[in-house]
């Protein structure tokens, strides 16, 4: 037994401690809250240290704080955790519930502290995976329990190995794990239903989540995500996969081409090491069409889907037919919820949990198939029932300042509604200032509903974390709304007419290439590409970045030759014949997608409250979901 005081804060020398500011400076691993824990740090250490001393100064209606502790673990594995708490000042007056997350923030227990004061078994995955603020695996060897309550005091920990199989998750945003800020107001933080599902399966076997925001089934093996995967899993192991709302970005995946043929991939090579595959169908978006008629996005995936599942004998969830029927069920607004504050695709804490329950009752259902292997059946027997219904209801009622209260409208059309936002002088902006590519790409990564990034890591050279529209420019980035010839490897080339295009391949097959560019220019600092901010953006920079936020709803087919071919650069090329389609640019060829003489930029008086009413006007917004049954 090791006795581990309040303010021992985690030492590498020890290899143990609670995780704070001293931590983090001391240990950089601990500096990355995906690796920490899952919370952004904030100074809130010494509150937590205040509060396991003090016995008068906590109140049930004190928001809850995260305590978080970690442990370095000699190998990456599998490990069986006992934890206690210390029910002599965790009284039931204060902490009538408390969440316990492993990892970045994995569900693993949620309820009363029970009288004893001991929890049941955990089992958490320790393992390599690819931050989004590092781009690259890390294997970082460390497992982070956290406990979080008004007053959260841990009596003891006890870390085993644990020799269980691995159930790995390979998705995009709707199935990751997510970080948060502390103190915690459940129901704001965008939480993937793969950080719940925990909750829902027993000490028998243990969850990696390698499911990480904005990856297609290409991106997901080409960024690096699926090397650790392939590296760790092995006989016994499961690999359950969930893409489509990405894939649908690019016209190189559709369902019935090359998104069913890299799931396919993906089973071929689960089965050769000896591993189970799982299908599961995209999870729905909460989006419905101006006359109130529900508007299924993703239908097209979920079939394909389905198809190849019964072709290549895999188990398939259909987790889209059963999040579209309650979506349907309950109606627009009473979803809104269970999704983050103004988002139609990603949940919340309590989506989460509700998606996460419904993925373990079709888990438990596929996996008994007679004619499945004996290990998925065993599989279903590690699914329990959670932890009882979690409802918004059960959130603290106080409003949060930072909802924006007019952004309910979830239709479609809104999602291509015209906007203007050189002439939105009503906002207070200068209706003559030109329009700075920093300000242009926040406001397409704002209008596409990219969910946002709490961090800004330096991936373009020229843009400091002072830039207004930093994090912005880190969602776009990683999530290939940037377009190449926006892009240049030197500093000089964009403040004239130049367009140096990074990766780009033939301008016939364009297509966004989000994450392959987001990992390249996090590897270094040398190949970190210029955006050159404060330069104007022109006309087909800005026809690409909308033509981007439409194929974030929709897929392109082939598309025809347009007047402008010649008249753009040929990466753009596809994206041009698009805007033409669509009508943003007049056939008779007479846009001027270029011009040789630009004014110089200058910026525009921005503000996060300026992109808030962006918003607004274009009524976008991702919401949430109820008992899902």
């Amino acid at each position: 037994m090791i006795r581990v005081m309040d303010d021992d804060e985690y030492d590498a020398a020890h290899g143990y401690g609670w995780v704070g500011e001293r931590a983090r400076q001391c240990e950089p691993l601990l500096s990355n809250a995906e690796i920490a824990g899952g919370f952004e740090p904030v100074g809130h250490a010494r509150m937590q240290r205040q509060r396991t001393a003090a016995t008068t100064d906590v109140s049930p209606a004190d928001l809850p704080v995260p305590l978080s502790f970690a442990v370095r673990v000699p190998a990456d594995g599998n490990y069986r955790v006992s934890l206690t708490l210390d029910t002599a000042r965790m009284t039931a007056a204060i902490d009538d519930e408390i969440v316990v997350y492993v990892q970045e923030r994995r569900l693993v227990y949620r309820g009363p502290v029970p009288s004893d004061g001991r929890l049941p078994d955990i089992v958490a995955n320790v393992g390599a995976f690819v931050p989004d603020a590092i781009g690259k695996p890390v294997d970082h060897r460390l497992l982070v329990v956290t406990v979080v309550a008004r007053r959260p005091i841990v009596a003891s920990l006890d870390v085993r190995d644990a020799n269980v199989p691995t159930l790995y998750l390979a998705g995009d945003s709707t199935v990751t794990d997510t970080t948060a800020h502390p103190p915690l107001r459940f129901g704001r933080s965008h939480t993937g239903w793969g950080a719940s599902l925990p909750a829902f399966l027993d000490a028998g076997v243990a969850v990696a989540n390698h499911a990480r925001s904005g990856l297609s089934t290409t991106m997901f093996r080409n960024d690096g995500h699926y090397a650790p995967v392939r590296q760790e899993i092995h006989t016994g192991d499961f690999l359950l996969l969930q893409f489509g709302h990405n894939d649908q970005k690019d016209p190189l995946l559709r369902a019935d081409g090359g998104y069913a043929d890299q799931l396919a991939q993906f089973v071929r090579e689960a089965r050769s090491a000896g591993a189970y595959p799982l299908l599961v169908t995209p999870l729905t978006r909460n989006t419905w069409t101006p006359d109130g008629t529900y508007a299924d996005l993703l239908a097209d995936f979920a079939n394909a889907c389905i198809t190849l599942g019964c072709r290549l004998n895999v188990p398939v969830l259909d987790l889209h037919r059963v999040s579209m029927e309650f979506i349907t069920a309950i109606g627009v607004e009473d979803v809104k919820p269970y999704f983050r504050p103004g988002d139609v695709t990603h949940t919340n804490e309590f989506g989460s949990y509700l998606v996460a329950g419904a993925v373990a009752r079709l888990l438990a259902n596929a996996c008994v198939d007679p004619s499945l292997p004996q290990a998925y059946h065993d599989l279903a027997a590690h699914v329990t029932a959670g932890f009882g219904p979690w409802s918004p209801s059960d959130a603290p009622t106080e409003p949060d300042p930072s909802d924006d209260a007019d952004a309910t409208l979830t239709h479609v059309d809104q999602f291509l509604r015209p906007y203007d936002p050189l002439a939105d002088a009503a906002n207070g902006d200068d209706a003559d200032a030109v329009l700075t590519r920093d300000h242009a790409v926040a406001i397409a990564s704002d209008v596409a509903g990219l969910v946002p990034v709490y961090y800004y890591d330096g991936g373009l050279a020229d843009v400091d974390a002072d830039n207004p529209y930093a994090t912005q420019l880190q969602s776009a980035l990683m999530n290939g709304l940037i377009p190449a010839s926006m892009l240049s490897d030197d500093s000089s080339s964009g403040n004239d007419d130049s367009h140096a295009d990074i990766g780009r391949g033939n301008g016939e097959n364009e297509r966004p290439r989000v994450s392959t560019q987001a990992s390249k220019v996090q590897k270094s600092m040398a190949s970190r590409p210029y955006l050159h901010p404060n330069a104007p953006v022109d006309l087909e920079n800005m026809l690409v970045l909308a033509t981007r936020i439409w194929l974030t709803k929709h897929v392109a087919g082939p598309l025809p030759a347009c007047p402008y071919d010649n008249a753009c650069s040929p990466a753009n090329r596809r994206s041009i014949r698009l805007a033409c389609v669509l009508g943003l640019l007049s056939p008779d060829s007479s846009a001027d997608l270029r011009p040789r003489h630009r004014p110089h930029g200058r910026r525009p008086a921005a503000s996060s409250a300026r992109l808030t009413t962006n918003r607004r006007e274009t009524g976008h917004q991702e919401p949430a979901m109820r008992d899902m049954k």
